[in-house]
């Protein structure tokens, strides 16, 4: 049963840190003279951090696909934002949370919590 379930911390403050930077990126984004791309990401990871909060499998697949897809393009664009200390101080915590969601969400106690729905 979902309410039966206890949440570990490590998805909730996953799950919380997700809802602060998802949102932090729809206000930032949502400004009328920036492109609203990046502002509708947000959302999806909003709505995706929503899902793992309830333990659906679909929004744990979706955030590691989308945590390889970040690693990935903050890693290709790593040496331009290594350019300006501002570029690379923005893109450390960014990677560093999408590592910690890869490392967490395949650990098989937690892969356990969101396939015995």
């Amino acid at each position: 049963d979902l309410n039966m379930k206890k949440r570990p911390f490590g998805l909730r403050l996953l799950c919380v840190l997700g809802f602060l930077s998802g949102g932090w990126v729809v206000l930032i984004f949502m400004e009328p003279n920036t492109g609203h791309a990046p502002a509708y990401l947000g959302m999806i990871y909003i709505a995706v951090n929503v899902g793992l909060w309830f333990f659906h499998n679909w929004a744990r697949v979706t955030m590691l696909a989308l945590s390889w897809l970040f690693i990935a393009v903050f890693v290709l664009a790593l040496p331009s934002a290594g350019q300006s200390a501002i570029g690379l101080l923005l893109m450390s915590p960014l990677i560093i949370y999408n590592v910690a969601c890869l490392s967490y969400l395949y650990r098989p106690r937690i892969k356990e919590l969101f396939i015995q729905k």
